[in-house]
């Protein structure tokens, strides 16, 4: 249980560390010493699992001749379709100011994504690591970033980084940025973080001398004793990984996966970051049927709309970084008329979303309302046993249930073996299924070409990806033998 809990903890850090601290106070009832000692281990744990899943492939899992086949071809086809997707490199002048140091976090598994996105938008990588991907470029990018990064959790500015194996050296190593160049004489500096597999790994105490080397910093500067954080409000956050300390700002403010369209969600809610994610591995394509026969919120249909007519899946939401004076309001006016111009009205690609639960449409229906892609999502009521073809080319994009919080794993099981018997019939369509069940190909009866492992929430998935045709892969066997 206190593992499980942990996780949790180390989960929400990563992926929103907003209020984090006072949530894991409430939600764990442990002794800080216990919660310290179980940070530790989840976050080993997290980092081990992700390491171990094809880290190479940053997630992708290809273990048979077939799968090593398709992954060379869908690297291609995954850049190609990010410069699609997105504006025109170079569409917006870079500012004229000096460059910066950003750093894009997302859930494990989407760095490779991430990086493509970043490419496309045409800045330049400068590392990628579990969860979170590095780049430098001018201020245009904290809006244009914001704005359109459909894979990644948050943007953050990078300060620098440096050792601290101690507590002096976190100190001395935070003062020394330059926290001016952001925080003015008034503005607010609340402070965050955690740290993997490093020397200091007391987060309260972390956070303490963060603020400390801050205010002395700050108030040094600005010739103040107490400095009254009044103003505008930068959350500053450290990670400290393997004793190397990075101190950043958050630029997005609320999370990136919050469009601003999802209302209300069902029961077992899929985050919009990873529904794209979902979208752009099974690469949509104008004269492909999309279909989600789970869709409940419909989540992967908007996602898969939205990508297919460029809409920027921040545009109709705001980024606590449009306060700070670095990035002046034209620089937003300029990504929003960017976004606007860039999207395509002419767009004839449609997508399908069903699901077994009446109630639920109504939501999806207006999640796609909101989303401003009510004209290329269908939403009917259908058992996701009983999807056919009906004449056209067409691909399946789903996250059923897990049997984690919906259904029992006996049930789970059965409806997997009664969609791989109906779904067999479907002749070439191509089939992108996520689950936790580390048997569903047992029990869906048949193996997937490639396995890609994910993370939905803090439950460790796999992407079961079905690309070849099955006398396709009858072929491939003859030869082999």
């Amino acid at each position: 249980m206190w593992r499980r809990a942990a996780l949790l903890v180390f989960y929400r850090l990563i992926a929103d560390p907003q209020g984090c601290e006072s949530r894991a106070e409430k939600c764990c009832p442990f002794t800080e010493n216990q919660m310290r000692k179980n940070e530790r281990t989840a976050s080993a744990q997290m980092y081990s699992d992700a390491e171990s899943a094809g880290r190479s492939e940053h997630g992708a899992v290809t273990d048979n001749p077939a799968r090593a086949e398709h992954s060379a071809d869908t690297d291609t086809a995954h850049r190609t379709r990010a410069a699609e997707i997105l504006p025109p490199r170079g569409s917006m002048p870079e500012s004229d100011g000096d460059c910066l140091d950003y750093v894009a976090t997302c859930l494990f598994g989407l760095e490779r994504l991430v990086g493509e996105e970043i490419d496309a938008l045409g800045y330049e990588r400068t590392f990628t690591m579990d969860g979170r991907v590095g780049f430098r470029a001018g201020a245009d990018a904290a809006a244009r970033c914001n704005m359109w990064l459909r894979t990644a959790e948050r943007l953050y500015a990078s300060l620098g980084s440096f050792t601290a194996p101690t507590f002096d050296a976190l100190f001395e190593g935070t003062k020394a940025l330059p926290w001016e160049r952001f925080i003015g004489r008034e503005d607010a500096f609340p402070v965050k973080g955690h740290a993997v597999r490093s020397q200091l790994y007391s987060i309260p105490d972390c956070q303490s001398i963060v603020k400390k080397a801050l205010a002395d910093r700050l108030g040094g500067i600005y010739g103040l004793r107490l400095l009254p954080e009044t103003g505008v409000k930068y959350q500053v956050e450290f990670f400290i990984f393997k004793d190397e300390a990075t101190l950043m700002i958050d630029l997005s403010g609320t999370a990136l996966h919050k469009r601003g369209y999802r209302a209300e969600a069902g029961d077992a809610p899929l985050r919009e970051t990873l529904a794209a994610a979902l979208a752009l591995i099974s690469r949509p394509r104008e004269e492909v049927l999309l279909w989600d026969p789970f869709c409940g919120s419909a989540t992967i249909p908007i996602e898969a709309a939205m990508i297919m007519t460029r809409r920027a899946p921040g545009c109709s939401r705001s980024f606590c970084s449009e306060e700070f004076p670095m990035f002046p309001p034209q620089l937003w006016r300029d990504a929003r008329e960017e976004a606007a111009d860039a999207e395509r009205r002419d767009s004839a690609f449609e997508t399908f979303g069903s699901d077994i639960d009446p109630d639920i449409l109504g939501v999806a229906a207006e999640n796609a309302r909101l989303a401003g892609v009510s004209d290329r999502v269908k939403l009917f009521r259908l058992d996701a046993r009983e999807v056919t073809t009906g004449g056209r080319r067409g691909t399946i994009v789903c996250n059923p249930p897990y049997g984690e919080r919906m259904g029992t794993p006996e049930q789970i099981h059965r409806l997997y073996r009664d969609i791989g018997r109906s779904w067999s019939e479907l002749g070439r369509w191509q089939k992108y299924i996520l689950t936790s069940d580390e048997e569903f190909e047992r029990y869906f009866g048949a193996r997937a070409d490639k396995v890609r492992r994910l993370y939905n929430g803090m439950l460790r998935c796999g992407l079961y990806q079905y690309f070849k045709p099955a006398d396709k892969k009858g072929e491939r066997k003859k030869k082999r033998t």
